[in-house]
């Protein structure tokens, strides 16, 4: 995406901006031209109106250019299902919707990068929506300083939606080339795509299987295909967009499943949780963390990017470094 989108988007938060300080002028404004009983009560509503608007201002100004700078390191333990258990704690760094194009692009990954080498995990592993626009050519490059962690540390990722093409639910539009475009830029970085299909790696002694499904609205997941010819007695982690794959496994074949897609709401308030409709059919309060669903291990981040608004309120991008039992 040019620059000239991204002015677009910058321009819509100046205006908000804007408006707010207008309120607030306008306001002690009325306030300061009012005499009598009425004047107390115009100065107890501007009170009101200026404290609304300045922390509008505030909200605005923080979700929209501080918090989506935060790269955050959330640290979870999460014991698998126990059928195939691991002769040692693997540590896997886990991150997704990363929606590079219009807001992010490969200035911030690179800070993504500096921080996985740092935490150094064992495994990486990417959980889809890497790009915002697989059909604007170019995104896909912003995913190149992904090559340093690469060359350190073995990664792996399952596409999501906006990887293959349009992002809206109700507009699902896969398209191959775009989606190969994605993939062909990860490689590049060296990372392994998978896509119902799996490898085995040993890392620090331990094997460990790594299964990828393609994303669930493309209709093509396929964890049969995954897991095919997969050894009995490893234990088998796989890598989702959607969490709603869940519902397609069986706890049997996985042990442990980890998966973005929903930007834990990408707006939230405490106490409250998400302000907008979290995009799973699993229900309003799967939204991020770690959670038991037909017996097998879920854990969903938040992502470390952004869709659709430039902004992020209290729940502020993430790295999940994840050790697994």
């Amino acid at each position: 995406m040019g620059p000239t989108l991204n002015l677009y988007y910058d321009i819509q938060i100046l205006m908000l901006l804007v408006v707010f300080a207008a309120g607030v002028f306008f306001v002690e404004r009325d306030r300061r031209h009012r005499r009598g009983s009425v004047a107390h009560r115009f100065q107890a509503l501007s009170k009101t109106a200026a404290v609304l608007c300045t922390l509008g201002f505030i909200f605005v100004v923080y979700g929209s250019f501080i918090e989506p700078r935060i790269i955050r390191v959330v640290r979870a333990e999460v014991g698998l299902t126990g059928r195939r258990p691991l002769s040692a704690p693997v540590r896997i760094a886990l991150i997704s919707d990363s929606h590079l194009g219009p807001f992010k692009r490969d200035r911030f990954m690179r800070r993504v990068a500096a921080e996985l080498i740092r935490i150094k995990p064992d495994i990486v592993v990417l959980a889809g929506d890497l790009v915002e626009d697989a059909t604007r050519t170019g995104e896909a490059r912003y995913l190149l300083p992904l090559a340093e962690v690469a060359r350190r540390i073995p990664v792996f990722v399952a596409l999501g939606n906006h990887d293959s093409g349009l992002g809206d639910e109700l507009d699902y539009l896969p398209l191959d080339e775009h989606e190969a475009e994605v993939a062909g830029a990860l490689g590049e970085a060296g990372a392994v795509v998978l896509k119902n299909e799996h490898q085995v790696i040993e890392v620090g002694g331990v094997r460990v299987l790594i299964a990828g499904l393609a994303d669930i609205r493309s209709g093509k997941t396929d964890p049969g295909a995954a897991l095919s010819g997969a050894p009995p007695d490893i234990p088998r982690i796989v890598i989702a967009h959607n969490p709603d794959v869940v519902r397609l496994l069986d706890s049997r074949e996985v042990d442990l499943l980890l998966a973005g897609h929903t930007h834990g709401g990408q707006f939230r308030l405490p106490g409250i949780g998400s302000l907008v409709r979290i995009p799973t059919t699993l229900g309003q309060d799967v939204d991020h963390g770690l959670f038991r669903i037909g017996g097998i291990p879920l854990y969903i981040t938040s992502g470390i990017g952004e869709s659709g608004a430039r902004a992020r309120l209290f729940i502020p991008p993430e790295i999940a470094l994840i050790t697994v039992r």
